[in-house]
């Protein structure tokens, strides 16, 4: 555990290092009807990261089927170790 926490502050260390150094990179970002000027590159890239990691666990979770309650789960086969015929 305590190795885990280590490496876990090194490593918001590093990302705290490179947001600082970064701030001065700046960009415009035009959305349909708005266009944002002198945006940092880190900030956006932070906001694309999170809509990303959003979008991917929304389609995660509605893409789990679940198996009907009437249906019996599948059970391998005894002739062979895996179940493969």
């Amino acid at each position: 555990m305590p190795l885990k926490f280590l490496v876990f502050m090194i490593v918001m260390v590093f990302v705290a290092f490179f947001i600082g150094f970064n701030l001065e990179n700046r960009c415009d970002i035009s959305i349909v009807v708005h266009t944002y000027h002198d945006v940092p590159v880190v900030l956006s890239v932070l906001c694309a990261f999170i809509l990303g990691v959003l979008v991917s666990g929304f389609s995660l979770l509605s893409s789990r089927k679940s198996p009907r309650k009437d249906q019996k789960p599948v059970k391998p086969s005894k002739k062979t170790p895996y179940g493969i015929d």
